[in-house]
């Protein structure tokens, strides 16, 4: 199988809580650590994310991972309460952009 792209549909924020757990029905394409969001308000969305620039792009496994709607968070760029941005992906289509 060939080279393969996703874009993204949605994007969702997040204030990940102390047990570092969330509920989300679907499986992330993308998650990130937002820079420079404190406890204040909810960040605005859309966001154009930029690795280490205004987010860090988290490794699936490394530091996330979600199994039957839980989500689990556990970056090792970040250590106290933090926005995430989650986003999702439409269908994998090839390269090509025919769908099979």
């Amino acid at each position: 199988m060939g080279y393969q792209e996703r874009t993204v549909s949605r994007q969702e924020v997040h204030w990940v809580p102390e047990d570092r757990t969330l509920a989300l029905s679907e499986k992330p394409f993308r998650v990130w650590t937002l820079y420079l969001e404190g406890y204040g308000k909810t960040p605005t969305l859309p966001i154009v994310p930029q690795h280490h620039v205004n987010a860090f792009l988290e490794d699936y496994v490394h530091d996330w991972n979600w199994r039957s709607g839980k989500f689990v968070y556990f970056s090792r760029v970040a250590r106290d309460h933090v926005w995430i941005l989650v986003e999702y992906a439409d269908e994998v289509k090839p390269k090509n952009g025919r769908r099979k």
